[in-house]
């Protein structure tokens, strides 16, 4: 069976997408079905997707045809009219969205809404997985162990704005870190080549799933955007202080504030910004602190969400597709 996987994304939109269904694609091939793609996406995009069969289509959810495919769908876009989605579910054997904001009412199919919190209730045709446990992450953050090593003192600091880092945050969150630790190592994880360092930090490009797996369980805490890396964070049970980067991040937050899994600093835009981050990454200082936020962090989210989908398709996949 065919996996045909919808997506988006460029160094304006971000990577998010395209990470996360790439954990669905290793989880299909694993069963050993194929793959392919339909993206609309830059010269970031196809880096990213180096060795995968890609349609590359731009605006491919106004321009592509629909034709009928004995195959499941996968669709994660911000953009795609009720319409197309509608065609997708008529052309498919399944189909699957990825849901961060509620913002349609889907056709037949499976809804994956995996921002923590409680489930609600949603009238449309579709059903709706809800929760952190069905989160996609790349095989590299399957199988993490518990966090049990917390050093004494906080030597090693991780910054993830984003790939893109589209509000040029990073030398802001740089000087922050800095200021409260002034010999602590740095870390930055960015795709943008223009990126230079301004206050000696270490800068990474283009990691694979298993080097950021391996920087976020040596790092001691972490300033992150509030997007998708947040759930390889709470899988890698590393401690971290949340910044709201983009409003589509917004539910996925209220539910990481309602679950106290991360520190929140605030908006992007706020004028005391610096202020805040300072200000949490002060109260990580302690190892009961930083113990108690990735206990949180590793029984919300264990890893296993693509696998988990996977399973539900296998078993259940005939009774919801019409």
């Amino acid at each position: 069976m065919l996996l045909r996987i919808y997506t988006e994304g460029d160094l304006q939109r971000g990577l998010g997408h395209l990470t996360r269904c790439s954990a669905y694609a290793a989880a299909w091939r694993q069963r050993e079905g194929g793959v392919c793609w339909v993206v609309d996406g830059d010269e970031a995009a196809r880096n990213a997707l180096l060795g995968e069969s890609v349609d590359w289509r731009k605006a491919w959810q106004e321009e592509i045809v629909m034709q009928r495919h004995d195959a499941v769908a996968i669709v994660d876009s911000y953009t795609a009219t009720l319409s197309v989605l509608q065609s997708i579910s008529d052309n498919h054997r399944q189909v699957v969205y990825l849901d961060d904001t509620f913002r349609l009412s889907y056709p037949a199919g499976l809804v994956v809404h995996s921002a923590p919190g409680k489930a609600r209730q949603v009238n449309d045709g579709a059903q709706w997985l809800w929760g952190p446990a069905w989160q996609p992450l790349r095989p590299a953050f399957w199988n993490i162990p518990l966090r049990k090593d917390f050093a004494p003192e906080i030597s090693r600091v991780l910054i993830l704005m984003g790939g893109t880092d589209v509000r040029n945050l990073i030398p802001a969150m740089v000087f922050a870190v800095r200021s409260v630790y002034p010999v602590s190592e740095i870390n930055v994880v960015v795709a943008r080549k223009d990126y230079n360092p301004v206050a000696g930090e270490y800068v990474h490009y283009e990691l694979s799933a298993e080097q950021m797996a391996k920087l976020m369980l040596q790092s001691d805490i972490a300033i992150s955007a509030a997007g998708q890396t947040t759930y390889e964070l709470a899988a890698c049970g590393l401690p971290a202080v949340l910044v709201l980067v983009a409003d589509n991040q917004r539910t996925q937050l209220d539910g990481w504030q309602e679950t106290g899994t991360f520190k929140y600093a605030g908006e992007w835009n706020d004028v005391r910004l610096m202020e805040k981050v300072m200000c949490c990454v002060r109260e990580l200082r302690t190892v009961e602190s930083r113990m108690q936020l990735s206990m949180v962090m590793q029984q919300q989210v264990d890893g296993g969400g693509a696998v988990l989908l996977m399973e539900y398709l296998a078993n259940n996949g005939d009774a919801w597709h019409i």
